[in-house]
């Protein structure tokens, strides 16, 4: 379907959730077809951190460059919508992606460049010779109200992809096995569907919304199924009889506990050291709205302060296990824009690094904020201990001073001691900050403690608030967000112990 619709139309908007896989679909469904069925050009873009415009025309040459005479130098200063028309008459039909569109909102929206760029965009997509599919998450779609006064007919042709069905989801997890021979055992498959379509019910509706709402098409969100397929594989690809089981994946935790593991897990395998350079490496890649931002190396050295060569060693084990993703983008400094020149004289090749998947960013959000607050308990362990050195009251006076009468809290927290200090976070006033980040530093120093010292009725407890607490969590902004992931952490530590 949505073939037909890029076939009948000069524009299509493609439009999803978060992680449903609209790149997947693009780069390994929808852009080979174009390319050996219909014989089309294909260019795809979605790098929006830089000029927009300038990159896509880049783009377009290097597409282009095997059809391009051996002579040829493009003239980078032409207005986009030129540009696009010029080089369509190499082509017996260009077709344009720009893929992650929401991102250009998100990096350049408030910036003066932007409605120049969505003015030439929108000129380029009147030119009848060239096709265009745009590509977004879903949730960014009213960002394109910036570009429809100047391309009026903007929503007249649209693709909305949907989550997973349950069939869809039981073929995805069986096809790609079978050519190796392999089977998944009947129950798991159905457990695996039940489970996940559950979880996806739950992180959209809440429980009690989720558990009430039994006619509810049931969903699996692919980037959940592709982690526990994986993890699965890895356990079980040795197996004489060919088989993935449903004891391994019950020996695993079930769903649940491999998908708050898969991050931990690849986390733990960096030292100490290396932990807190990526802790400060995620301040900036991912922001508290569950947002992944993308930037380049030396960028990210600069503002850490950190060497470079060190925080790309570091930042090259996260892309090598899944949890960033790693790539190269031409970076052109040398010659102005208004230059003649070739597509490469005047670049050079930067590494960009951004989260591997929008699935792991309020995970990574949840880790970067628990690591902090055991750092925050090293130092404190420090400055006790050498106040002890000097006496009783000047422990006390260090505490008093230095962290306030909250930080105590978490010395004997237990999960009583949370539920009143987020009782009482939700009853403060909006316009008391500095108090609701008290008390959400004062639950943290709790939650911490009950990691390492709660019991089964602590772990009760707070899995019962974390469910309450999530609910609507997608509304929520800083602290009153960051509660129901930070108890949803100790809950999984808790679990773990």
């Amino acid at each position: 379907m949505l073939l037909d619709k890029v076939l009948a139309n000069r524009l299509t908007l493609l439009f999803a959730a978060s992680g449903v896989g609209k790149s997947s679909l693009l780069q390994a469904g929808l852009i080979p077809l174009l390319q050996e069925q219909q014989g089309d050009d294909v260019v795809y873009f979605f790098q929006w951190a830089g000029d927009a415009g300038s990159e896509l025309k880049h783009a377009i040459v290097k597409q282009l460059r095997g059809v391009l005479p051996d002579d040829h130098v493009a003239d980078f200063s032409l207005p986009l919508a030129e540009f696009i028309c010029r080089y369509s008459l190499f082509s017996d039909k260009l077709v344009i992606v720009l893929d992650q569109f929401e991102e250009f909102f998100h990096y350049r929206r408030l910036r003066e460049e932007a409605e120049p760029f969505l003015r030439d965009l929108a000129a380029a997509l009147h030119d009848p010779t060239t096709v265009f599919i745009l590509s977004m998450r879903e949730d960014f779609a009213l960002e394109l109200d910036a570009l429809k006064p100047f391309y009026p007919a903007l929503f007249d042709n649209f693709f909305r992809l949907e989550r997973l069905s349950p069939q869809a989801a039981q073929e995805a997890i069986e096809k790609p096995l079978e050519p190796l021979g392999f089977r998944y055992e009947p129950d798991l498959l159905q457990q695996l569907v039940k489970h996940l379509s559950r979880r996806e019910h739950i992180d959209r509706y809440g429980l009690e919304a989720a558990l009430s709402l039994q006619k509810a098409p049931l969903r699996v969100e692919p980037p959940h199924l592709q982690i526990i397929c994986s993890e699965l594989w890895a356990a079980d690809q040795h197996d004489t009889e060919r088989c993935i089981r449903l004891a391994t994946y019950t020996q695993k935790g079930g769903a649940e506990q491999i998908l708050d593991s898969f991050f931990q897990v690849r986390m733990d395998t960096l030292s100490p050291k290396e932990q807190h350079l990526a802790a400060s490496a995620f301040d900036l890649l991912v922001n508290k709205h569950g947002t992944k931002m993308s930037y380049p190396l030396p960028e990210l050295a600069d503002k850490l302060r950190v060497d470079e060569q060190v925080l790309g060693a570091v930042l090259d084990k996260l892309a090598k296990i899944w949890v960033l993703r790693k790539y190269t983008r031409q970076n052109s400094t040398a010659l102005p824009e208004n230059q003649a020149a070739t597509a490469t004289s005047s670049q050079h090749s930067v590494s960009w690094f951004e989260l591997y998947h929008d699935v792991f960013a309020r995970i990574a959000y949840a880790w970067n904020e628990a690591h902090k607050a055991r750092q925050r308990r090293k130092r404190l362990f420090i400055a006790v201990a050498g106040a002890l050195v000097l006496g009783v009251s000047s422990l006390l006076a260090f505490l008093q001073r230095a962290l306030g009468a909250w930080t105590g809290l978490g010395f004997y927290a237990k999960a009583s001691t949370v539920e009143a200090l987020v009782k009482r976070f939700h009853a403060a006033h909006a316009d008391q900050p500095f108090y609701r980040q008290a008390l959400y530093r004062a639950i943290d120093n709790s939650l911490i403690t009950l990691e390492v010292k709660g019991d089964e009725e602590d772990l009760a407890r707070l899995e019962a608030l974390w469910q309450q607490e999530r609910v609507g969590q997608e509304q929520k902004t800083g602290p009153a967000w960051a509660i129901p992931a930070r108890l949803e952490w100790t809950v999984a530590r808790m679990q773990e112990r």
